[in-house]
């Protein structure tokens, strides 16, 4: 009698399994797509599946709203890459402290314009294929890279 009870929590437990992540709204079929490039309403699916609304500026250019931060999204005309631009409105950037966030870290590009504004660039190449999950974490590793970046700063 007690032969089928491994069984039979095993079949408990994978149902309870499925049906919270049902409930949850979680797919139990990860995305496996691989985007050799990408369109501008597909980026902003991926955007408004993480909770960010964007507006299209330019053909090319995106405004958005990360952490409270308005930043710019860039897609190339060929769709094969795409960039995170952010401009700290206020900010105590100096050379030496864009020179130390880029030797110390080796997340996106830091630059110092002639008239001191300072500026993060995060780049997605497409080349080769990206998963729908890397672009996932793309857009979420962007929020934590804009605080390492402010905080860099000395904003």
């Amino acid at each position: 009698m007690h032969s089928n009870y491994p069984k039979h929590i095993f079949l408990v437990i994978l149902i309870l399994t499925v049906s919270i992540a049902f409930a949850n709204g979680e797919s139990i079929a990860e995305d496996t797509t691989i985007y050799k490039g990408i369109s501008k309403s597909q980026l902003l699916t991926f955007l408004k599946n993480e909770g960010i609304n964007a507006d299209m500026v330019t053909e090319e250019i995106m405004s958005l709203k990360l952490s409270g931060k308005k930043m710019f999204l860039k897609i190339s005309s060929s769709g094969t890459a795409i960039s995170f631009l952010y401009m700290p409105d206020n900010n105590k950037a100096t050379l030496e402290k864009v020179n130390a966030f880029n030797q110390n870290n080796d997340v996106g590009r830091a630059f110092l314009f002639e008239d001191g504004t300072p500026m993060l660039q995060l780049d997605l190449n497409f080349e080769g294929g990206v998963s729908a999950a890397n672009i996932k974490h793309y857009i979420s590793k962007f929020t934590y890279i804009i605080r390492l970046f402010d905080s860099s700063m000395g904003n």
